[in-house]
């Protein structure tokens, strides 16, 4: 397995696809399982972000929309993202 410092990882993927942020690169490092496939996303038609304090339905409907005309779906939610989904968790909202 090779590991690259993320910073020379993205000037690499920037130098040898003329790229420019944002984009999202998904690689798949074990080759040997069913999936081969790695993954690179850029020319974003939209980014979706949700804030605090925004609709976590209108949100996903949004997401949803996108799915259904086809289109693919690439980022990442962080750790804190699920605080909006339990009310047991809504306390630590305030701290985002």
């Amino acid at each position: 397995m090779f590991l690259f410092p993320l910073s020379e990882m993205s000037d690499s993927l920037n130098h040898l696809y003329n790229l420019k942020p944002p984009y999202v690169f998904l690689d798949t490092m074990d080759k040997a399982q069913e999936e081969k496939s790695s993954f690179l996303f850029s020319n974003f038609k939209d980014v979706v972000i949700f804030k605090a304090g925004d609709d976590l339905e209108l949100f996903f409907k949004k997401l949803e929309n996108y799915s259904k005309k086809g289109y693919w779906l690439a980022g990442y939610f962080s750790y804190e993202f699920g605080y909006f989904f339990r009310t047991s968790l809504s306390t630590f909202k305030s701290r985002l």
